[in-house]
């Protein structure tokens, strides 16, 4: 009887590690993360404040999540009546998901240049939500969603949306915004 005992317990012991070691490897397989090899993206973005091209390049933080640094040049639509140059930076947050991404991110533009006599431009600050499509193997990215745009300055700067005056004031705006671009 007990080399019965003694020989159920060694099948119960292999068989056991046996499957636990299936599983682990199974699982460890079934959760890795799909391979970015292609890091660097250049868009053109148009929204209600600004159209502009971008450079991003995505940083890599944990196992399932990207930071992109995004930097760009671009012309002002809405709040003047003449067209400025301004500088872009963003930060946003992409999942390593394989090609569909919920990109949240904040970011500012910053008047470079302007054609307007008045010579208080103030950075304009937005936080962006929004959807973004790229292949981690590089090709089109498409970036749709949501900007919020917190813009501080004085009334005579926003002459486009309200009547000029000396106030200081504070605008937001909430805009739909798009992106497409090439991955590399």
């Amino acid at each position: 009887m007990k080399n019965y005992l003694k020989t159920l317990t060694c099948i119960a012991i292999s068989l056991s590690t046996t499957f636990a070691s299936f599983a682990q490897s199974s699982y460890s397989s079934s959760t890795s993360t799909t391979e970015w090899t292609k890091k660097n993206t250049a868009y053109f973005t148009a929204n209600a404040i600004s159209t502009g091209l971008n450079y991003g390049r995505l940083v890599s933080v944990s196992d399932n999540g990207m930071v992109n640094f995004s930097g760009g040049i671009g012309s002002g639509i809405l709040l003047s009546s003449e067209n400025s140059l301004h500088g872009v930076i963003e930060v946003s947050y992409l999942s390593k998901k394989k090609v569909h991404h919920f990109e949240p991110g904040i970011g500012a533009l910053v008047a470079l240049s302007s054609t307007s006599d008045d010579s208080s431009n103030p950075a304009i600050f937005f936080g962006y939500l929004g959807y973004r499509y790229q292949k981690p193997t590089g090709g089109l990215m498409i970036k749709a969603g949501v900007r919020g745009h917190y813009i501080p300055g004085l009334n005579s700067f926003f002459n486009a949306i309200g009547s000029p005056g000396t106030g200081f004031i504070v605008h937001t705006i909430i805009s739909p915004t798009f992106s497409i671009g090439y991955a590399f």
